[in-house]
């Protein structure tokens, strides 16, 4: 009987060059990732891979690939953090979805005049905002 070790490496794709990315050639989730079965449950091979080669999963981290592909599964590319830690990283290389937007879905552009930040660190647009008062206003009149 294969180890779970054994049975990972036969379904990763080692290139010559160790430091390049190891892509995972099983099965993958629809955003990318990899899945492991692994005592009896499903485990994103990357967490796999970074729990047999560099050791404990911290409870609440999250492991975060610096080569910023999703199927890898090098060692050597992953580490771990938190989640704002891996936003983060995110915003720093940027790939995150909106932090690349310019223009808020009504298609008022993100200015540093017209764009605040909420609470939850999202971008609001003030334009849309001043408006939908405008409105509510004009409603709580009637």
């Amino acid at each position: 009987m294969k180890s779970p070790e054994q049975r990972f490496l036969e379904k990763v794709s080692i290139p010559v060059d160790l430091s390049e990315c190891w892509e995972w050639t099983a099965h993958k989730k629809r955003n990318g990732y990899g899945m492991f079965g692994f005592n009896g449950k499903g485990i994103l091979a990357h967490r796999f891979s970074y729990l047999i080669f560099n050791g404990e999963l911290i409870k609440g981290l999250v492991i975060m690939h610096r080569c910023d592909n999703r199927s890898c599964v090098n060692p050597n590319h992953l580490d771990q953090g938190t989640s704002k830690d891996n936003m983060q990283d995110c915003l720093n290389k940027g790939r995150h979805q909106q932090a690349n937007k310019t223009h808020c879905p009504q298609g008022h552009e993100y200015t540093e005049k017209n764009a605040r930040k909420t609470l939850k660190g999202y971008r609001a647009c003030r334009e849309c905002e001043n408006r939908r008062r405008q409105k509510n206003r004009k409603n709580n009149k009637k």
